[in-house]
């Protein structure tokens, strides 16, 4: 992961999403019919929700609690509720009695924002605020009302697709998704990590995030998480950044029916966690699952890898690092010694890997950001990875997670 700063937003209070107006009495609407959603192992573009049309009334506390009662998903009743709005005060009273009944924390968060923080009353008594627009709280005036949710957000290569909260855009760096907003404070990170158990990202996350000017350790153990028909498990962390400010992180591993996992890590200052956590909930219950259109890498060959080689002049390390995901990254550390002291060099780049072979033998082309190739050829011994008449040793699998040898 890059290094990253995180500096302060604005005051404005958590984007909310449009509240409905009131259905009319022909309508034929029933929150207990049959779920009309794509099959969770599809990932086709899901358009953007509209606005319900104008005398449509929200849900009720009594329809809520029926839905869950019937066992209809979550995300079922999350998709209702952004769909239709609510038409009941969303307080620590009716929070207590859903929760009660088996509301999960996603399904919290999409009631507190169809029906606002702490706000009461029905659909009909707010207005809704346009999160692009902003407020009084530091925003240009409302121009109008904006989806809670915003479009679904498709990778091919990866199989994925998820719901990005309204007004947060998606991008992509060194193997990574980054969400962020113009309005709300806080990071959204998306990782893919091939061939991975949720077993082994649970203890990963116990280890904590440690990366340069940024440090969080679990406040709590990992806990399953509801992600549909998605096994998933969740977590949360604390920490400071380099500049001092107190972070709070929510972290959602969602496992892939194809034996992948993704990783959402939302990080914020103390004073907005609580509004982006529900965010991260929201995107880890939206995931849908196709075949990933994997580089043609090698399995065989896939992990991180190291030499090393000394002499009374001083030692020499090198590593590589042939991610799973196509990701592809090399350092070379060089110390040595004399009488004038000890000198200590560092180099290194990022970029994408693809291989030609077997398991035994072949060639790794590895192209640059700038569009620039080179190759080498490997060759496997034993238990090592022959690379310029080098052999090396691994130290990490194709997950990429290691840091360190040692």
């Amino acid at each position: 992961m890059a290094p990253m700063v995180m500096n302060r937003a604005g005051s404005s209070d958590v984007a909310r999403g449009p509240m409905p107006a009131m259905p009319q009495p022909e309508e034929s609407y029933d929150p207990m019919a049959p779920p009309d959603v794509d099959s969770p192992t599809e990932a086709q573009p899901r358009p953007p929700a509209t606005r319900p049309t104008k005398g449509r009334r929200g849900l009720s506390e009594e329809e809520v609690a029926k839905l869950l009662e019937g066992g209809v998903s979550s995300r079922r009743i999350i998709e209702l509720v952004e769909e239709h709005g609510v038409s009941f005060a969303i307080n620590s009273a009716s929070v207590s009695r859903l929760k009660a009944k088996g509301a999960t924390s996603a399904l919290v968060g999409a009631l507190q924002q169809a029906g606002g923080r702490g706000g009461a009353g029905t659909a009909e008594s707010r207005r809704p605020t346009n999160p692009l627009s902003g407020s009084s709280s530091g925003g240009r005036a409302a121009g109008g009302a904006a989806s809670s949710r915003g479009s679904r957000f498709n990778h091919e290569k990866w199989g994925i697709s998820f719901v990005t909260p309204a007004g947060w855009k998606v991008g992509e760096r060194q193997g990574l998704l980054l969400l962020g907003s113009d309005t709300e404070a806080g990071l959204i990170l998306i990782r893919l990590v091939r061939k991975a158990s949720l077993d082994q990202l649970i203890q990963d996350y116990g280890e904590g995030i440690q990366e340069e000017g940024l440090q969080l350790t679990p406040t709590v153990q990992a806990q399953n998480f509801p992600a549909g028909q998605n096994r998933a498990a969740a977590g949360e962390l604390a920490g400071v950044a380099q500049d001092g400010a107190r972070i709070r992180a929510r972290t959602v591993a969602v496992a892939s029916p194809f034996g992948d996992a993704v990783v959402v890590l939302g990080m914020t200052t103390e004073e907005k966690y609580s509004g982006l956590k529900p965010r991260v909930e929201s995107i880890a219950s939206s995931f849908q699952f196709s075949p990933p259109q994997a580089p043609p890498v090698l399995e065989a060959i896939a992990g991180q890898w190291f030499y090393i080689s000394s002499s009374s002049f001083g030692s020499s390390e090198r590593y590589l690092n042939l991610c799973s995901d196509g990701r592809y990254s090399e350092r070379s550390d060089i110390y040595s010694s004399g009488s004038a002291g000890t000198a200590y060099g560092e180099g290194g780049n990022t970029a994408q890997w693809a291989a030609d072979g077997d398991e035994n033998q072949g060639t790794v082309t590895v192209t640059y950001p700038n569009g620039e190739t080179s190759q080498f050829e490997y060759r496997r011994g034993g238990d090592g990875l022959y690379v310029g008449g080098r052999k090396y040793a691994r130290y990490g699998d194709g997950s990429c997670t290691k840091t360190s040898v040692y």
